[in-house]
């Protein structure tokens, strides 16, 4: 039984807990049997699709918040102040929860390639180089073309 939350250094308040859900093993015991007083909101799936579904809240939990770090460290990096990246952030958040993948915006969602090898090009010497164009080749690799044979994009009006 895998409570699908992130949980941080501090304790929430007491009003989260009965909210987090719970995915558990179709196989095995309900819930309900194993936590009678709780009412937490829970699903199962099958044992099979466990390391999947595992797999998908490491990405969406983790890889955002090593991401996210790392803009923020970048944005000190120009001068910036980290948390002035915060109503982004949120936004898109936001976005994502209201939209899902109709939240993709700026060269990803106009197929700006110049823009993107731009990016790349200004990550040289940067780790994170790699898991920018690994993101771009899995959401939209066209736009890693060759420039010789690529058409360039539309500009934006």
């Amino acid at each position: 039984m895998h409570p699908l939350y992130t949980f941080g250094p501090d304790l929430y308040p007491a009003d989260v807990y009965p909210r987090i859900p719970f995915v558990c093993d179709d196989d095995g015991p309900e819930f309900a049997d194993v936590f009678p007083d709780l009412e937490n909101p829970n699903w199962r799936i099958a044992p099979d699709d466990r390391p999947r579904y595992h797999a998908a809240c490491v990405m969406g939990g983790n890889f955002t918040t090593l991401l996210w770090t790392h803009a923020m460290e970048i944005f000190r990096d120009v001068g910036l102040p980290p948390e002035v990246a915060l109503p982004f952030l949120t936004r898109t958040c936001a976005n994502v929860a209201e939209h899902g993948g109709q939240a993709l915006t700026g060269p990803l969602a106009r197929g700006d390639r110049r823009t993107i090898l731009e990016n790349l090009a200004a990550l040289q010497g940067d780790p994170w180089a790699a898991v920018y164009r690994a993101f771009v080749e899995a959401a939209r690799p066209e736009l890693l073309v060759d420039s010789e044979t690529a058409p360039e994009p539309e500009e934006m009006p």
